[in-house]
């Protein structure tokens, strides 16, 4: 979005972002949390600017990730978080009671990035089972997690199947 259009706001634009600012800016940080295993995700309110993901926060929230919860569970977990999170904040925002802070610079950005159906391959070879049940957990949505017996594509949903 550009600096000029993010201007014309007089207290800017509000984003509600699915991860605990840095860490993982960009377009999928839902499947990348998951994926890198961490053990706390949540949602971080900011405040937009050109860069992406790098403006201002206003609030986060944090929440345990355990080993089991899927990216399908997780969006709906932050979904509600991120609602209660905006009730709360917007309002004090609107006030002037709180204001936006800088990101943290304690943590080093990491960046997600947008998953393409090659992604879901499962590589039988080189991944740890447990980054391949990662994978299963986190591409849930897309790009599913598949292997290939006799030149069809299996796809695996769950660590049961």
């Amino acid at each position: 979005m550009s600096q000029a259009v993010i201007d014309y706001f007089p207290l800017g634009i509000v984003n509600s972002h699915f991860s605990l600012l840095p860490k993982w800016r960009g377009a999928d940080p839902i499947t990348f949390s998951i994926l890198s295993g961490d053990r706390e995700t949540g949602v971080s309110l900011n405040v937009l600017t050109a860069g992406m993901d790098e403006g201002p926060v206003l609030n986060q929230s944090k929440m345990e990730l355990t080993e089991s919860v899927d990216a399908r569970a997780l969006t709906e977990q932050l979904i509600i978080i991120s609602d209660d999170l905006l009730s709360e904040t917007i309002p004090k925002y609107l006030k002037k009671e709180i204001a936006p802070k800088p990101q943290s610079e304690d943590i080093t950005p990491t960046y997600s990035r947008k998953l393409t159906k090659q992604d879901g391959l499962i590589d039988w070879q080189n991944k740890s089972a447990d980054q391949i049940l990662r994978e299963v957990r986190a591409y849930i949505e897309w790009p599913k997690s598949y292997t290939k017996i006799e030149d069809r594509d299996i796809i695996i949903q769950s660590p049961q199947d």
